[in-house]
C-alpha cells in the first residue's frame, strides 16, 4: 500500500493546462444564452440541465465538470469488469490465472493447477428471523426476577440506532450462530430451498476485495419477469449486482462467543442503519446475513454494490494519469462524508475506521460509508450518557493521537473527526501527510506538532490553494481546528458542518437529504 501512496505524490493540479468545454469554448467563455437561475431548475436535475443548455463551464476533466454557477457534475468511471462486453468465462479465468503465475515464477510447476471456484456460498440460507417484532426487555427482566415495575427500563435516547428490535435480532442471531458453530452437522441448509443465496442474490462473478475480517465478492442476479426493483442495489443490463462479504473462519483457539460477537456486531449495526425509518444516502445498505451450514460453517453478509469502487482506488487512478482532484470535487466528497458520519453519531454509533478504502463511490459522485466491523456503539436507546473507548481502533495513518495513549479513554466521535480530516488531506495532497500521529516514531507528525507549537502554522496547510482566496482562507482556518492534538480543542463533526467553509460548499447530492 505504501508504494501506491508514494505513487500518488506525483499528482499535478487540475486546471494546470488550458481546458476547453465539450463545445470547444475556452474555460470561462460565456454561452450565447445564460438567462437561467438556480430557482428555475429542480435541484436534483440542475447539473444535467446546465450541461444540456450550454451553461458556461469553468473547468472540465474526464471525471468532473465545474459550471460557472458554482454547481458541478461527477462522472466517475465504473470498475473495469462492469465495462467488459461479457462476463468472465472459465477459459478467461484460466488465462488470467496463468498470466498471474507467469509474473511470479519463470515456469509454472505442475502443482499450480487451476481450479474452478467452488460454489461454497451459493447454498447459504438467511439467518434473519421471519418475525421481527420488538423485544420487550422489561418483560424479559421481570420473568427473570431482576426488576420490578418501579425500575422498568425507559428509552432515554429514542434516536439511538440500537433499540428494542435490535436486541431481539442480536439474541436470535447469537443463538443460531453459536449453535451452528458448536453443532456443525445439525443445521445444514437445503440447497433446493428457494431462499438460498443463489436464488436471492444470483451467482458469483469475481472477488473484488480481501481484508483481515474476510473477502468481498460480487454476485449478479438476472432480473426476472416477476422481480421488481426496490432500489436497494446497483442494476445494469437487466441485472442486479450485490456485494457479498465472506467472513473469515474462526481461528484456532478463538472462543465461539468472541467470534460470533464480531459477526453479529458488524451486521446488526449496518442493518440498523439501513432499516426504515433510519436512512442516510451516504451509508451502504446492509441487506442480509446468511450461513452455509457446511463444516465448517461459512457466514456471509449481503450489501448493496457501489459500481465505481472505493475512494482510494479513484485517487490512485487520478495519480497514474498525472492529475488529482479539483478542490471543489474533494469538498463535495468531504461534505457527504461528514453528513454520513454525523448521521452515525446522531444515532449513537462511531465508525472508528474511516479511511479511503471504506468510502465507496457511485458514478454520479454519491459517496457511501461501509464496513462497520470496528464501529463502536457509544449510546443505546436506554442510555443518556456517552461511553468512551479505551483501545486504539482503525488503520494507523487515520488514528487520532489520543488513541495511542495507553490506558486512556477517548471520545470516539472526535476520533472520527480526525480520520475525516486525514481522508480529506489525502484527496487534496494525493498522499498521507504522516503515517502515524506519534511524535516519538513519525518524523512528519513530529514536524507538524513542532511547527504548530512554535509558529502556530503548518507548511502544508499554508501551501494549499483553492478556486478563490476567501474559500482557501476559510478552509485553512478550519483544518487547524480539525487537526488539534488535544481532542477537547478539536472540532466535532457537527461543528465542522456548521463552519463557514462547509456551509458554502455546494453538494451535488443535496436533493437526497430533502426528504
Amino acid at each position: 500500500m505504501e508504494s501506491s501512496v508514494e505513487s500518488m505524490q506525483r499528482s499535478n493540479s487540475l486546471g494546470s493546462r488550458p481546458v476547453r468545454s465539450r463545445w470547444g469554448r475556452r474555460r470561462g467563455q460565456r454561452a450565447r444564452s445564460t438567462s437561467i437561475t438556480n430557482a428555475d431548475v429542480p435541484r436534483n436535475h440542475r447539473q444535467h440541465y446546465y450541461a444540456s443548455r450550454g451553461q458556461p463551464i469553468v473547468c472540465e476533466s474526464a471525471n468532473f465538470t465545474l459550471f460557472e454557477s458554482g454547481l458541478h457534475e461527477h462522472r466517475i468511471e465504473l470498475v473495469p469488469f462492469l465495462t467488459e462486453n461479457s462476463e468472465p468465462t472459465e477459459d478467461s479465468r484460466l488465462e488470467d490465472f496463468i498470466k498471474r503465475r507467469k509474473r511470479q515464477v519463470l515456469k509454472i510447476p505442475k502443482v499450480f493447477k487451476y481450479k474452478k471456484p467452488a460454489p461454497r456460498m451459493e447454498s447459504a440460507l438467511s439467518l434473519l428471523p421471519a418475525n421481527d417484532d420488538a423485544f420487550d426487555l422489561n418483560e424479559k427482566f421481570r420473568d427473570l426476577g431482576l426488576q420490578d415495575s418501579h425500575t422498568a427500563l425507559k428509552l432515554d435516547n429514542e434516536a439511538a440506532a440500537i433499540g428494542p428490535k435490535d436486541l431481539k435480532l442480536i439474541s436470535d442471531l447469537s443463538s443460531k450462530i453459536n449453535s451452528s458453530l458448536q453443532n456443525q452437522f445439525n443445521s445444514k441448509p437445503d440447497p433446493d430451498d428457494t431462499g438460498s443465496l443463489k436464488d436471492r442474490y444470483g451467482t458469483h462473478v469475481r472477488q473484488i476485495g480481501c481484508g483481515l475480517s474476510g473477502k468481498i465478492f460480487v454476485y449478479v442476479k438476472t432480473i426476472g419477469e416477476n422481480d421488481t426493483s426496490n432500489g436497494t442495489t446497483y442494476s445494469k443490463d437487466n441485472k442486479w449486482f450485490y456485494a457479498i462479504k465472506e467472513f473469515r473462519k474462526r481461528k484456532t483457539g478463538e472462543l465461539t462467543e468472541n467470534y460470533s460477537a464480531k459477526i453479529i456486531s458488524e451486521f446488526v449495526i449496518g442493518k440498523a442503519l439501513s432499516t426504515e425509518p433510519l436512512h442516510c444516502p451516504n451509508i451502504v445498505k446492509v441487506l442480509d446475513l446468511m450461513e452455509t451450514g457446511k463444516n465448517p460453517s461459512v457466514f456471509v453478509e449481503v450489501m448493496e454494490f457501489c459500481p465505481s469502487g472505493d475512494l482510494y482506488s479513484y485517487i490512485s487512478r487520478l495519480s497514474k494519469k498525472g492529475t488529482k482532484m479539483h478542490p471543489l470535487e474533494a469538498d463535495c466528497f468531504l461534505k457527504q462524508l461528514l453528513l454520513g458520519v454525523q448521521f452515525l453519531h446522531f444515532h449513537g454509533i462511531a465508525h472508528c475506521d474511516i479511511k479511503l478504502e471504506n468510502l465507496l463511490l457511485c458514478p454520479d459522485g454519491l459517496l457511501k460509508i461501509c464496513d462497520f466491523g470496528s464501529s463502536y456503539v457509544f449510546q443505546t436507546a436506554w442510555e443518556s450518557t456517552v461511553h468512551f473507548e479505551r483501545n486504539p481502533v482503525g488503520s494507523e495513518p487515520y488514528i487520532a493521537p489520543e488513541e495511542f495513549v495507553v490506558d486512556r479513554e477517548y471520545d470516539p466521535r472526535l476520533v472520527d473527526c480526525w480520520s475525516c480530516g486525514v481522508a480529506y488531506m489525502c484527496m487534496i495532497v494525493g498522499r498521507f501527510i504522516w503515517h502515524a500521529a506519534k511524535e516519538d516514531t513519525d518524523a512528519a507528525y513530529a514536524n507538524f506538532c513542532r511547527e504548530i507549537s512554535q509558529h502556530g502554522r503548518y507548511g502544508i496547510f499554508e501551501e494549499l490553494t483553492h478556486h478563490n482566496v476567501v474559500t482557501n482562507l476559510l478552509r485553512k482556518k478550519c483544518l487547524y481546528k480539525v487537526f488539534q492534538p488535544r481532542p477537547t480543542a478539536r472540532l466535532s463533526v457537527r461543528e465542522w458542518l456548521n463552519n463557514k467553509w462547509m456551509k458554502q460548499v455546494e453538494c451535488c447530492q443535496e436533493h437526497l437529504y430533502e426528504h
